[in-house]
């Protein structure tokens, strides 16, 4: 499990994802630079092969002038063009590349007539070839006489590597020389001209090979840096979802988008701490609330109590209530009953009323004026209390 976690890890997958990039445009590059400087070659080598063909051509358009003149013998000319594309004939009737002509280190010139004798040939001049067949059954002799014959072409067959039995494929252009009715053919082996390229490609691996390794060493230090804050902020997470925030905060100096992540999870973790802390407050508090509350609740089941003992009487006072609420209806029924019969009095006394009302209206007004006669009196009696005075003083002067 360990081992599947790794290699599926955001550093594993930048550093596969980032060599797969780093890969794919040089492995890209060797490919169509292998197979363009192949391409390259092959031309160049097949055209080094028709450019040795047409300069022996040349060289026999000038000895045939020479030998038309006179001036050299037939014999003598054959066999200078002879040793100019070969070599001086050995005494085993061989003769050795020309070095001076570059068609690789097994490439050659060599002549042959219209019926496969062999005019020149490093090792088989003087023999037949003319049935001679590839490894896959191709009469290459015949063919390359064919279109020698025909102005000139490429032929391509496969022909085992010198000392060995391994097959290899092998070119060949033949031309038809006009003059002395040579077929002159310029041969090599292909891995001849891919040699260059071959060689150009191991360049390209030992170059790709350092810069893949140089690669390695660069995405594996930039994958660190950038896997290592974002495991800090997986490990942190893994420890709040287990609710430890003892961890202090993630100390990152990047500004770039993990530095961002790692800001806002220390953002986070100190809200939390925080919220968490308020949360601790608040429940101290409830928890003496609760207390408190438990109290008033023992208070309040003490208070019920009463009030079930007072609800109790209060029903059973409700039970007499109604039993004389029964006998006050049956009083107040007999007290309607009279109530109508007084109303019909009432009508008698309201009459009577006022007939009193009017009597005392009267009775008011003579009252009054008996008030104002009495006034009246009171001051006839006061004026005679004050003459009887002064008369009693007169008398008292008057015994003196």
């Amino acid at each position: 499990m360990k081992s599947i976690i790794k290699f599926h890890s955001i550093k594993t997958k930048l550093i596969l994802f980032s060599l797969f990039l780093l890969m794919m445009p040089l492995v890209a590059l060797s490919f169509f630079s292998y197979q363009q400087s192949k391409s390259s070659l092959e031309a160049v080598g097949k055209e080094n092969l028709k450019n040795s063909v047409e300069i022996t051509h040349e060289m026999i358009k000038m000895l045939h002038k020479e030998v038309e003149t006179g001036r050299l013998p037939l014999a003598e000319a054959q066999e200078t063009v002879k040793v100019a594309i070969l070599g001086e004939k050995t005494a085993e009737g061989k003769r050795p590349l020309n070095e001076n002509i570059n068609l690789g280190d097994n490439g050659y010139i060599f002549v042959i007539n219209q019926v496969g004798d062999t005019l020149a040939h490093p090792t088989n001049e003087g023999m037949n070839v003319w049935d001679l067949v590839d490894s896959k059954g191709l009469r290459w002799i015949q063919e390359t006489v064919k279109v020698a014959n025909k102005g000139g072409d490429f032929v391509t067959y496969e022909w085992p590597l010198p000392n060995t039995e391994t097959p290899a494929k092998k070119i060949v252009y033949a031309k038809l020389d006009p003059h002395w009715g040579w077929v002159i053919g310029a041969s090599t082996y292909t891995e001849e001209f891919d040699r260059p390229a071959d060689y150009i490609l191991k360049l390209t691996l030992i170059v790709m090979g350092i810069t893949f390794a140089l690669g390695i060493i660069i995405i594996w230090k930039y994958a660190s840096g950038m896997a290592r804050p974002i495991n800090q902020v997986a490990e942190a997470m893994v420890l709040f979802a287990e609710g430890d925030l003892s961890r202090e905060n993630i100390d990152i100096k990047s500004t770039d988008e993990i530095g961002k992540l790692a800001s806002a999870m220390n953002q986070m973790h100190n809200k939390i701490k925080n919220m968490i802390d308020k949360i601790l407050q608040a429940s101290d508090l409830i928890s003496r609330s609760s207390d408190e509350l438990s109290q008033s609740a023992i208070e309040v089941k003490t208070g019920t109590e009463q009030v079930a003992v007072t609800m109790l009487d209060l029903a059973t006072g409700a039970e007499k209530q109604a039993h004389h609420s029964s006998e006050l209806t049956s009083f107040m029924e007999n007290f309607t009953a009279d109530l109508h019969e007084t109303h019909k009095h009432g009508e008698h006394i309201r009459q009577a009323s006022i007939e009193v009302l009017n009597l005392t209206n009267d009775g008011s007004r003579l009252m009054t004026s008996s008030n104002e006669q009495m006034a009246k009196i009171d001051d006839i009696v006061q004026n005679a209390v004050e003459k009887v005075k002064k008369l009693d003083a007169s008398l008292g002067k008057f015994r003196n």
